[in-house]
C-alpha cells in the first residue's frame, strides 16, 4: 500500500511563508486532511493549513519547536470528527537536515496514539518537515506510535512537485535523448509518475502516445466506447481489426504500449468516467489528463482533481464548419487546473445549461428530448467533426505544459500558461493566468473520499 500526502500550491505556499519567517527558529502548522483509502494507495489531502502564531508557541528554538495542543488541535476535534478529517501536524528544519530529529520521534509517539484514541473511525494522521529549499519529508504516524515514511508528498500548483526518494534507474537507450534534453531527475520522475488518460479518441490517442514515448511510468486509460471505421482515421494505432472486432479503444491502446516495449505500465478501463471503478482509479493517480468533448465528463473530472488535491490537465478543440466544406474557425485549447483556482466552469468552459442538458441526455433521455424541443434545455451536440492536425496541436500543447510544470524550462512563469489557445484559421497563439478561484470548486478541495460524482 503506497503512502501519498496531496498539498494544493496555495497551501503549499502558506506553509512555506509561515514556516520559514527569516528568524532562523523552527515554526510549526497544522494540515488538516480528507482521505484517500483507495485499493493502492492511502491518501491524506490537504484541506485547510491552521498556522500556529510564532508568539503563541511555547517555544522556539533553532532546533526545537512547542505548542500547546489543548489551545490549538484539541479545538478542532469536532470538525475532524464530522469531515473524517486527519491531521499533519507539519514543522520547519531551519539548519536543514533530511531527517525526523530524536526530538521529533518523541513529541509524535507522545501525541499522535491520543490522537488516535480520539476518534471513532480509524484513519491516518502523520507529520511533515519543510526545509529551507522547500522540501518536505513525511510520515504516518501509527497509533502505536510507530512511523510509516509517506512514499510521495504532492504539490499541485502552478509547478508541479513531488518529493519522494530519489530514483536510481538505469536510463535504457530509448530514453537517452530525452535525458539529454531535461535531465536525468526528470526523467526518473516521469518513471514515477501514474497519469490517468480519460478519453480515448482523437486527442486521447494522441495523448497516451506523447506520454508512453515520454517514459511515463504508468498510464490509466479511460473511455467505454469501441473502436469504430469511422475512428479508424484519428485514433491513433487503431486498426481496422480493432474495429471488426468492436474493440474497447482502450485495449487498443495499450496492445500499442505493451507491444512498443519501452517500459510503460498501462491499466486500461473500459469505462465512464461516471462509475465507480474509474474514479477510484483516477482518484489513485498523480496526474489527470482529460480528452474528453463531453462538458459533463470534464466537469466530473475537475471536481474529482479538486477533492484529491490533482492536478488536471484538460484538452478541447472547437471546429465551425461553414457549411460549404469550409472552416469558419479551428481552435485548440489547452488548460491546466489546479486545486484551490480556477476551473472549467469558471473560465465558461463548462456552463450550468449544457450541464443540465447532458445530464438529463444520459440519466433520462425522452425527457431530455421533451426539454429541448420545448426549449428549456440546450441541445446537446454530437459527432462534432474531427481535423488530425488539430487535435495534435491540443494534446502536444498539454504535453509541453506538463513537461513545464515538472521540468521548469520556462523564460515565463508557468503562472502565466494556465490557459493556451491556437487558432489554426485566424494564426494566433494566446496564453493566460489561472484567474478568480472558482467558488464552487473550492467546497471540494481536499474532501477525499466524500467526493462522489454526483456532488
Amino acid at each position: 500500500m503506497q503512502t501519498r500526502l496531496g498539498l494544493t500550491g496555495s497551501q503549499y505556499a502558506t506553509l512555506r511563508q509561515h514556516l520559514f519567517p527569516g528568524d532562523g527558529l523552527e515554526a510549526v502548522a497544522l494540515l488538516l486532511c480528507g482521505r484517500g483509502r483507495g485499493a493502492e494507495r492511502e491518501q491524506l489531502l490537504g484541506r485547510r493549513v491552521v498556522l500556529i502564531p510564532h508568539d503563541r508557541s511555547s517555544c522556539r528554538l533553532p532546533d526545537k519547536v512547542e505548542w500547546s495542543v489543548e489551545e490549538f488541535l484539541l479545538p478542532l476535534v469536532e470538525e475532524m470528527e464530522r469531515d473524517d478529517l486527519g491531521v499533519v501536524v507539519v514543522h520547519s528544519h531551519p539548519k536543514g537536515g533530511r531527517f525526523f530529529s530524536r526530538a521529533d520521534d518523541q513529541g509524535d509517539r507522545s501525541l499522535f496514539p491520543s490522537v488516535h484514541s480520539w476518534f471513532d473511525q480509524p484513519g491516518a494522521h502523520g507529520a511533515a518537515v519543510m526545509l529551507p529549499d522547500g522540501d518536505v519529508i513525511a510520515r504516518y504516524v501509527e497509533p502505536d506510535g510507530s512511523f510509516r515514511p509517506v512514499d510521495v508528498v504532492a504539490v499541485a500548483g502552478d509547478d508541479l512537485k513531488f518529493f519522494r526518494p530519489a530514483r536510481t534507474d538505469v536510463v535504457p537507450e530509448h530514453a537517452r535523448r530525452l535525458v539529454q534534453t531535461f535531465g536525468e531527475g526528470t526523467y526518473q520522475l516521469l518513471k514515477s509518475l501514474k497519469v490517468a488518460v480519460v478519453g480515448c479518441s482523437g486527442t486521447g490517442s494522441i495523448m497516451v502516445e506523447l506520454l508512453y514515448r515520454n517514459c511515463i511510468g504508468h498510464l490509466v486509460l479511460v473511455d467505454d466506447d469501441r473502436v469504430e471505421e469511422k475512428n479508424l482515421n484519428r485514433i491513433i494505432n487503431s486498426k481496422a481489426r480493432h474495429a471488426a472486432a468492436e474493440t474497447f479503444k482502450v485495449h487498443a491502446l495499450a496492445e500499442a504500449i505493451r507491444e512498443a516495449g519501452l517500459g510503460t505500465q498501462v491499466t486500461a478501463i473500459p469505462m465512464r468516467i461516471y462509475d465507480a471503478a474509474a474514479v477510484r482509479a483516477v482518484a489513485e493517480c498523480d496526474v489527470i489528463i482529460g480528452c474528453m468533448d463531453s462538458v459533463e465528463g470534464r466537469y466530473i473530472l475537475n471536481s474529482l482533481a479538486s477533492a484529491y488535491c490533482l492536478p488536471y490537465f484538460d484538452t478541447g478543440v472547437e471546429i465551425e464548419p461553414d457549411g460549404r466544406g469550409g472552416i469558419d474557425q479551428a481552435v485548440a485549447d489547452a488548460h491546466y487546473i489546479q486545486p484551490e483556482g480556477s476551473s472549467l466552469l469558471s473560465r465558461g468552459v463548462c456552463t450550468p445549461e449544457a450541464l443540465a442538458a447532458e445530464s438529463q441526455r444520459r440519466l433520462n433521455p425522452a425527457f431530455y428530448e421533451q426539454q429541448r424541443q420545448a426549449g428549456y434545455l440546450a441541445a446537446v451536440l454530437e459527432d462534432r467533426p474531427a481535423v488530425m492536425p488539430l487535435n495534435m496541436v491540443a494534446s502536444n500543447g498539454v504535453m509541453i505544459d506538463l513537461l513545464a510544470r515538472i521540468h521548469g524550462f520556462r523564460l515565463d512563469a508557468n503562472s502565466e500558461f494556465s490557459r493556451q489557445r491556437w487558432s489554426l484559421t485566424h494564426g494566433y497563439y494566446e496564453k493566460g493566468g489561472d484567474g478568480t478561484a472558482c467558488t464552487v470548486m473550492s467546497n471540494f478541495v481536499g474532501i477525499g473520499d466524500r467526493w462522489s460524482p454526483s456532488c
